[in-house]
């Protein structure tokens, strides 16, 4: 934890774990490498929909505007206490959706078409209990799509899945990672 803030390990390995995935076939159209300290981040906002946002980034609540986690975590290395918005002076948050918030419209929307519109879904370190993001294997499923689902726990969903792999998420796919790599001959 720095300053308030928290990077999120679980995520950040679900990123790179499809990073990996991409690089090992052909990169998709929007794919793109983000500097040497995200690089295992490199997935753009048209892959990847988070839902939930992320602790990447901080908003300012007066006026929208975006900040990386580095340039907060510098300002606390300057001395400042709370850090505010340099635009407006506006209270920052981090970019996540909190307690009580919504979704970001733009995001669901999009996450939900591209869910109906897969043709495989892959659930990875989730119970699929907290909706609506919860709907979006159902979208998948629904729509025609294979479920592959990694989690410990039973899900909602598990007899929907064409793979059922009850273990943990992170190891998982470590070795998953592991055996693409192989098949891949990187």
């Amino acid at each position: 934890m720095v300053g308030g803030f928290i990077q999120d390990g679980v995520h950040a390995d679900a990123i790179g774990f499809t990073q990996q995935i991409f690089e090992a076939f052909d990169p998709p159209a929007g794919y793109r490498r983000l500097s040497p300290r995200f690089e295992k981040l490199a997935v753009s906002d048209d892959i990847v929909f988070e839902l939930h946002g992320n602790m990447r980034w901080a908003k300012c609540f007066e006026c929208g505007r975006r900040f990386a986690f580095d340039e907060i975590v510098a300002r606390l290395g300057e001395g400042v206490d709370i850090p505010d918005c340099p635009q407006c002076r506006g209270m920052l948050k981090p970019d996540v959706v909190m307690f009580g918030e919504q979704l970001p419209h733009r995001v669901l929307e999009e996450a939900s078409r591209r869910a109906m519109a897969s043709d495989l879904c892959i659930v990875v370190g989730s119970t699929l209990v907290v909706y609506p993001a919860a709907y979006m294997p159902i979208y998948a499923v629904e729509s025609g799509a294979k479920l592959i689902i990694i989690n410990l726990g039973a899900t909602p969903m598990d007899q929907q899945a064409a793979v059922l792999i009850p273990a943990k998420a992170g190891e998982t796919m470590s070795k998953i990672i592991e055996k693409v790599k192989g098949k891949a001959g990187i």
